[in-house]
């Protein structure tokens, strides 16, 4: 599992290189576009909006979502289950952050992925904090749930992305990722 979460941290470690000019939006569409193709490339059904790629559903749900499909009785496709969910937030207040955050909470999912940045005077672990205390309270978060927690670090210029894996009700284990 932590080997799915290495290598979207790699991914996105690479985007403000990539894009050293833009952020928000244009960040938004080339994350999107990178975790289309590790999706296609692990044969998952891939649903975004607002990129290029072949084999690309509109969104659904999530800003990206990887899901399992199987044929019906009647030939159509059922979700078996949902692989990966995750969301970007640029905003620079708590309340459209938790509107976002709140989905990948609900999510039953083997991957959530969590995208943001500092703002506000925020140091990253301070987001960070938050967004552990925000899983914590959650009264539906059980044994087995991860979520990558990546927070750009303005000073750094990279994502530092912490691993946050549910052992029990109470009892989370944080991991900072290093790649």
């Amino acid at each position: 599992m932590q080997d799915v979460y290495q290598k979207i941290t790699a991914l996105l470690n690479e985007v403000p290189a990539k894009l050293p000019d833009a952020y928000d939006r244009d960040w938004t569409r080339c994350i999107k576009s990178e975790l289309a193709e590790l999706g296609a490339e692990r044969d998952h059904i891939v649903y975004a909006n607002g990129i290029e790629a072949q084999q690309v559903r509109g969104e659904w749900v999530y800003d990206v979502t990887w899901a399992q499909e199987t044929p019906d009785d009647s030939g159509s496709n059922t979700t078996k289950r949902i692989v990966l969910a995750c969301e970007c937030e640029w905003a620079r207040n708590w309340g459209d952050v938790w509107d976002d955050f709140d989905k990948l909470l609900q999510a039953r999912a083997d991957y959530r992925v969590f995208i943001t940045h500092q703002f506000g005077g925020q140091s990253v672990d301070d987001i960070t904090d938050r967004l552990i205390k925000r899983v914590d309270a959650y009264e539906q978060t059980s044994p087995g749930d991860t979520y990558l927690l990546a927070v750009y670090d303005n000073a750094t210029q990279t994502f530092s992305p912490t691993l946050l894996e549910v052992l029990m009700p109470d009892n989370l284990r944080a991991t900072r990722l290093m790649i």
